[in-house]
């Protein structure tokens, strides 16, 4: 028997719906904290200045920027969207939307995506934002 390769393990794993709705919920929150701290770290603001500007604590905004925390107020997104010059927008998108976004080659093989796809943008954001954070060592 073959080797079986990551590629083989996401398309087992994909085949559980459960599965399929969690991986689609944890690629949404990781876009969301991404972009927070990318839109943070380019205004040159620390976790504890833009908590000073939201009138909370710096602990309330590294749990915010953290994609393991599920507790996020609305509230407290709006205040640090406003903080930041922004405004939060909800979107209910189907999983599978998703799931095929994140993981083509979890379907059907079919032609390549041309346009870029949220997991790309976010490899950039992820790469930007660690860049940033060795730059900005007050933030930890």
């Amino acid at each position: 028997m073959a080797p079986r390769t990551i590629e083989d393990r996401i398309r087992e794993d994909l085949k559980d719906p459960e599965h399929r709705q969690g991986l689609a919920e944890a690629s949404e929150a990781w876009d969301m904290v991404i972009k927070l701290a990318r839109i943070r770290q380019e205004k040159g603001l620390t976790q504890e200045q833009l908590a000073e500007m939201v009138g909370t604590q710096q602990q309330n905004i590294a749990r915010i920027e953290n994609p393991a925390y599920e507790g996020h107020s609305l509230g407290l997104l709006r205040k640090v969207a406003r903080a930041l010059g922004m405004v939060v927008r909800v979107e209910f998108i189907p999983a599978e939307q998703v799931i095929e976004e994140e993981f083509p080659e979890a379907g059907k093989r079919r032609k390549p995506v041309r346009y870029p796809t949220r997991s790309s943008r976010r490899k950039k954001d992820v790469l930007a934002v660690r860049e940033s954070m060795g730059n900005d060592s007050s933030d930890h």
